[in-house]
């Protein structure tokens, strides 16, 4: 499938650069295991089909779930592994070199290239699906591949821009909060002390919340913490322990349970991980 030329064109300060000669290519890669580098002439998109992936870029590291899914410009360094080598994982990309994506996207809208960004974004569960029958399309039928790349191509990074308009119309209920958010400290705070800070009732502002965000207000919180957990873990020498505590958390094995429930690891498994991607690093 797409008998691609990918080049390191560049070794500097750990990160490769890579160049491609060609238009489009579409991979499936199954324990997908890759070294940290950037795309000099090439933008790549990324969905995780099976298992979960780290993915590593702009300094931070996330754990992506089936349906999510990253855009990724180039001179953006990054990395992506699968979360636990014994369990199946699977992700499909798509690159397209630049000029031809400019003039792809520049079809759809003349501002709508200079809108892209590198980033993370969760698919729909109707979008994954239709996601998924490119991806079988182009498996049955790769003679096809020069129109359903091209197109699947456009349905991704279509998804990604609409995803992120949407998200920069906040409704006036959820706006001041939103920017109220961005300022309290995560570590103590509980969640009654949300509803607070928004004036609102309870059930309003949680029903605007889900609808807008996706999540609840509790993942929401949980979220931010086990975020606040990882960067601990990979920066400090604090126990698993004092870590839980540092986080308000009562309970070590509630702390376990969300960590693992979150990003398919136990806190020391991630701590462990982190230690042997800083080789690669």
């Amino acid at each position: 499938m797409s008998q691609d030329s990918f080049r390191f064109v560049k070794f500097k300060n750990g990160v490769y650069t890579l160049n491609t000669s060609n238009r489009f290519s579409f991979h499936l890669w199954r324990k997908p295991t890759t070294t940290l580098h950037e795309h000099e002439n090439y933008i790549e998109i990324f969905i995780v089909q099976k298992g979960k992936i780290v993915n590593k870029m702009n300094d931070g590291a996330q754990y992506l779930d089936p349906g999510d899914a990253g855009v990724i410009l180039p001179g953006t360094p990054h990395i992506h592994y699968t979360a636990n080598a014994r369990e199946t994982s699977e992700i499909i990309n798509i690159t397209c070199e630049m000029e031809t994506a400019k003039k792809l996207l520049g079809d759809i809208g003349a501002k709508r290239f200079s809108d892209l960004q590198s980033g993370i974004f969760s698919l729909t569960g109707s979008q994954f699906k239709t996601a998924k029958r490119f991806t079988d399309d182009l498996l049955k039928n790769p003679e096809n591949e020069d129109f359903i790349i091209p197109s699947f191509f456009l349905y991704v990074t279509g998804a990604y821009l609409s995803r992120e308009t949407e998200k920069n119309k906040l409704p006036e209920l959820l706006d001041s909060f939103v920017e109220q958010l961005k300022n309290i400290d995560y570590k103590t705070t509980k969640v009654r002390d949300l509803y607070r800070l928004s004036g609102y009732s309870q059930s309003s502002l949680s029903v605007k919340f889900k609808q807008h965000f996706g999540v609840s207000i509790v993942q929401y919180l949980n979220g931010e913490k086990m975020k606040y957990a990882c960067n601990l873990l990979r920066k400090t020498d604090m126990s698993i322990l004092d870590i839980s505590n540092e986080l308000g958390f009562d309970n070590l094995s509630h702390f376990y349970h969300l960590f693992k429930k979150t990003y398919g690891v136990t806190p020391m498994q991630f701590k462990t991980q982190e230690e042997g991607a800083k080789q690669i690093f």
